[in-house]
C-alpha cells in the first residue's frame, strides 16, 4: 500500500518520463548534469519547464551557443509554454525578420506570441 506521497511522486516521475520521451529526450533521463553536453542540457532544463507549467519564464537567449536543429527543437518548446498560455520573457540577438528565417517560421504558429522591443545585435 502506497502513501499519497508516493503516489503523488511515481505520477510525476511517469509524467517526466512521458516529456522527456515526446522530445526525443528519454535516453538521457537518468544521466547526471556533467553527463550532458551544453544543447542537452537546455533541451532537458526547458522540459523540466515544461512540466513545471509557469506562468511566466525568463529565457535568457536560449539559443546561444547551439546547433540549427537544436534551435529548431528549443522553438517548439518555447512554443508549447507559450501555447499553454505561459509567458515567456526571452531576450534574444535574433529578432524580427531573422528570427523567422532561422527558426524556419515556428513562432508565426503561436498566436499568443508578442515581440516587444527586440535587442538590437
Amino acid at each position: 500500500h502506497r502513501s499519497k506521497a508516493e503516489e503523488s511522486q511515481l505520477e510525476r516521475l511517469a509524467l517526466a518520463q512521458e516529456k522527456m520521451e515526446q522530445h526525443g529526450l528519454a535516453h538521457l533521463a537518468h544521466s547526471r548534469p556533467w553527463q550532458l553536453n551544453h544543447e542537452e542540457k537546455r533541451l532537458v532544463a526547458l522540459v523540466r519547464s515544461l512540466l513545471m507549467e509557469p506562468e511566466i519564464l525568463l529565457i535568457d537567449d536560449p539559443f546561444t551557443g547551439t546547433y540549427d536543429h537544436t534551435m529548431y527543437r528549443i522553438a517548439q518548446m518555447i512554443g508549447e509554454l507559450v501555447n499553454a498560455n505561459c509567458g515567456v520573457l526571452m531576450p534574444t540577438r535574433v529578432h524580427g525578420e531573422r528570427l523567422e528565417t532561422k527558426y524556419n517560421g515556428i513562432f508565426t504558429q503561436m498566436p499568443n506570441l508578442r515581440v516587444v522591443a527586440p535587442m538590437e545585435s
